[in-house]
């Protein structure tokens, strides 16, 4: 019995394996894999890990109501019932064991096929073999500890390796994509961290609940697709040198005009305005055409130089943007709100700075 309830939970996860890998080829035909070159596969790898965590830390509970499935299946007699049993310990428990199986699963997935069978079954294997075992050796019962309080701190633990891999993606998400992307993957993890634990809050109104806790998951998914495209911009305008007085004189010494953006990771105004009037094409052709110089002072962190920068300007914060015009000459104050046309016509009108 102990060994037909292994082969029965060993071929169910098989069975499962191997429709996920029928879904994942028919997904590959179309265009879509699961390459963790793809910023995409990255923050949902990063959000499976954060929702696994959360559930781990007792945020939300899945898979409660699957606990009366297969009951009149597992009620036979015989070998036939115990591996009914094996096939029901799959699917009733595999979402209450999501979470230890997840980080698994997450690889098993962008895996090429054999490497993905051969996960699900150690993951079978593993699964049945306690079970297995006592069948075989029924005295080792008595060895297992009473269940108590010591296995929901252990499952709490157990959420953070979770979290610090979390991070990890993060971390590998940040080479990928700019800084909008990063916002987006983060805001979207806030949006579906909440999400969850609003579904997981008991009240009366469930329609509610799973309305709203629905709608903030599917907005999370979105910012999911927004971020994972938001790659960085590798061109002449977004790489920009340091800004310096001395740098922007040797430039202006050289003939050449300077576009000044003073700017800082936390300002939403900057970073809009790089967005719609900085790094457009047209802009970008622009500068080109008249060889303007861009240069970038970062004021994320303290910096006395910009401080008494901004403040030469009467500016006690960012954005300060200043076009120089060629050779030597005080430099054309920009509007703290920029828009390409505007952008365009200050380049336009360079020479008569």
């Amino acid at each position: 019995h102990g060994l037909v309830f292994g082969a029965g939970v060993l071929l169910s996860l098989l069975a499962l394996a191997s429709l996920l890998i029928a879904l994942r080829a028919g997904g590959a035909a179309l265009g879509w894999g699961f390459q963790l070159q793809e910023p995409w596969v990255v923050i949902a790898l990063m959000y499976l890990m954060l929702a696994l965590g959360l559930n781990l830390s007792g945020v939300f509970s899945m898979g409660g109501g699957l606990t009366g499935v297969g009951q009149v299946m597992t009620e036979q007699r015989g070998l036939r019932g115990t591996f009914a049993t094996g096939v029901l310990a799959v699917i009733v428990a595999s979402p209450c064991t999501a979470p230890f199986m997840g980080t698994a699963l997450g690889f098993a997935l962008t895996r090429p096929p054999l490497e993905t069978l051969l996960v699900f079954a150690a993951l079978g294997i593993g699964f049945a073999l306690p079970v297995t075992l006592l069948g075989i050796w029924p005295r080792w019962v008595r060895l297992l500890p009473s269940p108590g309080p010591w296995m929901e701190r252990l499952r709490n633990a157990l959420a953070f390796p979770l979290y610090a891999t979390a991070a990890w993606l993060l971390w590998i998400l940040s080479q990928q994509v700019g800084p909008a992307g990063l916002a987006g993957a983060l805001a979207g993890s806030v949006l579906l961290a909440f999400g969850l634990w609003w579904l997981g809050r008991p009240v009366r109104r469930r329609g509610l609940r799973n309305a709203v806790g629905g709608t903030l998951v599917l907005v999370s998914l979105v910012l999911l697709g927004l971020a994972g495209r938001n790659a960085p911009q590798l061109d002449a305008v977004t790489v920009a040198d340091t800004w310096s007085r001395e740098r922007v004189g040797i430039l202006q010494q050289e003939d050449r005009a300077v576009l000044v953006n003073f700017t800082a990771a936390w300002c939403i105004t900057c970073k809009v305005n790089e967005q719609v009037a900085l790094t457009t094409d047209a802009v970008q052709e622009a500068m080109k055409e008249r060889g303007v110089a861009y240069l970038k002072g970062d004021w994320t962190r303290r910096d006395p130089a910009i401080t008494e920068e901004l403040r030469r300007y009467g500016r006690s914060g960012v954005p300060l943007y200043l076009l120089y015009p060629a050779g030597q000459g005080s430099p054309r104050v920009l509007p703290q709100l920029l828009t390409e046309g505007l952008v365009l016509q200050a380049l336009s009108e360079i020479d008569a700075i």
